[in-house]
This record gives C-alpha cells, sequence and structure tokens, in this order.
C-alpha cells in the first residue's frame, strides 16, 4: 500500500476502503479492509457484499470471528443450525465453530467480518471450494 493509499495521523493511520482490492466470487464479492498488508498486528476487517440469494459456504476459522450486518437480511448457520438476522445484528462466532450465511432479502446484504487475528485462516467444509478464492491476492490466508 502507497503513501497515497494511506494516511498517517498521529501514530494512526487512515485506510481509504476504496483503495483495497475488490474480489468476486461465486454468491459474493469481498474486500479486506484492514489486515497484515496495511500494518495491523492483531486484527482484520472483511467486507461481505452478498447479492439476493448469496452466501458465504460453510467454513470455520481458528480465531474468534464477529459478524456485524450493516445492511440486508440473512440467515446464519452455525454448527447445523439456522438463525435469522438483520441490519445492525451482530453475530459472535467462536473459533473452530462451522458457519455460513446467506442473504434471504430482495436487496444487496452488507456485512463485515471483524477478526481476532491480522491473518486469520480458514478451512472450507467443502474442499472444493477453492482456498485461493479465501484471499484477493490468491494465497492461503485463512478465515
Amino acid at each position: 500500500m502507497n503513501r497515497s493509499e494511506r494516511q498517517m495521523v498521529e501514530n494512526a493511520q487512515v485506510v481509504k476502503a476504496d483503495s483495497r482490492p475488490i474480489k468476486h466470487l461465486p454468491g459474493r464479492t469481498l474486500r479486506w479492509l484492514v489486515d497484515r498488508s496495511v500494518g495491523t498486528t492483531a486484527t482484520a476487517v472483511l467486507e461481505n457484499l452478498l447479492p439476493p440469494d448469496g452466501f458465504v459456504p460453510s467454513h470455520y476459522h481458528g480465531v474468534e470471528e464477529i459478524l456485524v450486518c450493516i445492511e440486508g437480511q440473512g440467515e446464519f448457520q452455525v454448527d447445523g443450525r439456522t438463525h435469522k438476522f438483520s441490519e445492525d445484528d451482530i453475530i459472535i462466532v467462536p473459533p473452530r465453530r462451522m458457519h455460513g450465511f446467506r442473504n434471504v432479502g430482495d436487496k444487496h446484504m452488507r456485512v463485515l467480518a471483524i477478526f481476532s487475528s491480522a491473518d486469520p485462516d480458514v478451512t472450507w467444509q467443502d474442499s472444493r471450494y477453492a482456498a485461493n478464492l479465501w484471499r484477493s491476492d490468491s494465497t492461503l490466508h485463512g478465515s
């Protein structure tokens, strides 16, 4: 990330969301807003944008994840159970809990995923869901 993409402000950093790479995947579009590549050491934030019927397949992470629904409505599955969620709802997912979600509304859904690691790992329930889809740089980064 170059100087024009980030700005230091008194020992803090401003990251321009629109400067971050976007990756289009089956069922969703994602963008890593914050991770190790911008200098964090303990957290990462992933933005998921799902069209109607869009989805994030079942997976788990080795670290805690917090999902914040910014807009839209969806169904969240964890350990085989389904829960409804919508705008302003927050879901706390403990490490190594199989989970996924989908957009059940008729408008786009936007969900932020916040991780307790700057470099979270991912394990997909369906191994055919290619691990390189997780990271915009096409490397296995985790989830």
